[in-house]
């Protein structure tokens, strides 16, 4: 592994699939987010930061994190999933949904934590 200092460390797939986890590192930022990011297509551009850290993000066991492409992840060019996901219950306070789509999950979930590190850091 590079310089641990540097290092960022994706989210494991065994908390991605905990519903606490889902709904407060994942849904609830990316719901926060979406203020900013109006339309399912402008998440889908926002997502390229990610590759500004490729050469970062490793597995919490030191593997690099072979970041996929986002054309493929997300195949839906007007990315009608992430409307999908973003939609909350009734109640307003838990996603209405819960997908199994790990990886885009994985990517929102970096996105998110990304964003809010850099808005830190100015």
């Amino acid at each position: 592994m590079k310089d641990e200092s540097h290092a960022i460390f994706v989210a494991p797939d065994h908390k991605i699939v905990l519903r606490s986890f889902y709904r407060d590192q994942i849904w609830k930022p990316a719901r926060a987010l979406n203020e900013d990011l109006s339309s399912s297509t402008a998440w889908f551009s926002a997502f390229e930061l990610i590759y500004d850290y490729e050469d970062e993000l490793y597995f919490s066991d030191g593997q690099k994190y072979p970041l996929p492409d986002l054309a493929e992840e997300f195949v839906d060019v007007s990315n009608r999933w992430m409307r999908n996901f973003l939609e909350a219950n009734d109640g307003g306070t838990e996603p209405k949904h819960y997908s199994n789509k790990i990886e885009r999950l994985r990517i929102i979930e970096l996105y998110c934590r990304l964003i809010k590190q850099e808005g830190e850091l100015t």
